[in-house]
């Protein structure tokens, strides 16, 4: 198996156990702070690793990310943030494993 299907599948299987595990996550941090707190520290710390892993690699266009702030701005907060506060208010009237089977649905 050469080394970019290693990394592929790699990805594959982190992806899948960061997306399994996050309803369950999810779950166990609302017990200890409010649903849109969580989910404004879950958007911001996602942004800061995203804007640091692509700084560090090289890949962060400034240019592109100067021009385009205001769409991404508006797509994190209703796309992202928008799921996050859905999820994180959901999961206070109903379990990890019943939100994990709509979301699937």
């Amino acid at each position: 198996m050469n080394r970019t299907v290693a990394y592929a599948y790699t990805g594959v299987v982190l992806t899948m156990f960061f997306w399994g595990s996050a309803f369950n996550a999810m779950s166990y941090i609302i017990q200890h702070m409010p649903p849109l707190s969580a989910a404004s520290e879950r958007f911001f710390i996602a942004s800061l690793g995203l804007l640091l892993i692509f700084s560090i690699t090289g890949q962060l266009r400034w240019t592109a990310l100067r021009q385009n702030l205001a769409i991404y701005l508006i797509i994190g907060i209703i796309g992202i943030a928008g799921f996050n506060i859905g999820c994180f208010y959901g999961l206070q009237t109903t379990s990890a494993v019943n939100g994990a089977l709509i979301m699937a649905t």
